[in-house]
């Protein structure tokens, strides 16, 4: 390793650290540790500091692609593998905002298969993370299992920071608090898509700050990773200064996160707090389309142009789509579907019309 570029990177490190949004202050200690190269091709530096003496080492990373840290306690074992992790994440959220800062659709970048994300939408630039632990631990029994083994309750190694990393099962919660509103209006316009919340709009533009939520990991299990998403959701639209929820393109009202946690209470899978069910009007009838089948590893699904009840065509979807999820089918084109024996509607594949990719076309028609 070149001694000037490593000792650049560590000067760069320091700097990053001393942010009032990060740790706040130069670290009592600061050490190199190794450089690898990830599949991107983009080199990383990988260090590790403590906060004081008595602190424990902290994993911090040096790269091409940014200067970064979860403020995650360093394991010399899965070193590599936490950094490769948390800069994938972070690649991914700043590929989000350059599309949406050069005018892209929101959905131009989907998330990848079977990784869960979303904003939580807050009033004030504060995030009480005592709080989300207490409502983790009182609604789902679940107490953040940190990778030194040990719950952190106190926040002491933590302090300052505005991130919080926690596995339940096998499957990593990344929460990441950023003091400013979602770039470029993009929060406001997908409230507009909103249909079964008029003051959608006119709340978020309230937000001035806001929680990157991401479940990452093997994603052995969708149905539960999905289930965890929407457990963390919940809780943390239980923070007095939530305001809404963006994900798969919309912004829900935190209180259907409530009406999602009576379904998980009941045993019911959370459906409509994974996939959007939109429907649009046209001079034919309606379109009715899916967002977020992704996640599972399916294609969406569309209903075009159907002179028929909207909530009679969602009401088909969500029947579908539950099917679909819960017993994990993929559909193919030139198939056929319905949710009785005599119900046959034809199924094709084509490019989207209501939202961006491939989706798969449902010839929608009564019994």
């Amino acid at each position: 390793m070149n001694t000037q570029k490593m000792n650049e990177a560590k000067q760069q490190m320091a700097e990053w650290l001393c942010d009032p949004r990060e740790l706040g202050e130069k670290p009592a200690k600061l050490e190199y540790v190794k450089t690898f190269t990830d599949p991107d091709g983009i080199e990383c530096m990988i260090f590790k500091f403590k906060k004081t003496l008595l602190s424990k080492w902290m994993l911090g990373v040096v790269s091409d692609a940014g200067v970064f840290s979860e403020m995650q306690v360093y394991n010399e074992e899965t070193a590599e593998k936490d950094a490769a992790e948390c800069l994938d994440w972070l690649k991914t959220y700043w590929k989000d905002m350059e599309a949406r800062q050069s005018g892209e659709g929101a959905n131009e970048y989907k998330d990848e298969t079977g990784r869960f994300t979303a904003l939580i939408l807050l009033s004030d630039k504060t995030w009480d993370k005592k709080q989300f632990r207490q409502d983790m631990k009182e609604d789902w029994g679940i107490e953040p299992a940190y990778e030194d083994g040990e719950d952190d309750e106190s926040g002491e190694d933590r302090q300052g920071c505005d991130a919080e990393i926690f596995e339940v099962g096998t499957a990593r919660v990344v929460l990441g608090f950023m003091d400013i509103p979602v770039p470029n209006g993009e929060a406001e316009q997908n409230a507009a898509m909103n249909y079964t919340w008029k003051e959608a709009v006119e709340v978020t533009k309230t937000h001035q700050a806001h929680i990157i939520v991401a479940i990452i990991g093997d994603h052995e299990n969708p149905i539960e990773d999905g289930e965890l998403f929407v457990k963390v959701i919940a809780s943390l639209c239980k923070q007095k200064n939530a305001v809404g929820v963006n994900t798969n393109g919309v912004v829900y009202q935190p209180q259907f996160y409530f009406a999602m946690q009576e379904m998980l209470g009941k045993g019911m899978f959370p459906i409509w707090g994974l996939i959007w069910f939109g429907v649009l009007r046209t001079e034919k009838g309606f379109h009715a389309y899916t967002i977020g089948m992704n996640h599972f590893g399916k294609d969406d699904m569309e209903i075009l142009d159907a002179d028929e009840e909207p909530n009679e065509l969602r009401d088909f979807l969500i029947g579908i789509t539950e099917y679909c999820i819960e017993e994990d089918v993929t559909l193919r084109a030139g198939e056929s579907i319905g949710l009785t024996a005599d119900q046959r509607c034809q199924i094709s594949r084509s490019e989207g019309v209501c939202i961006d990719g491939m989706t798969l076309k449902i010839a929608y028609r009564k019994e």
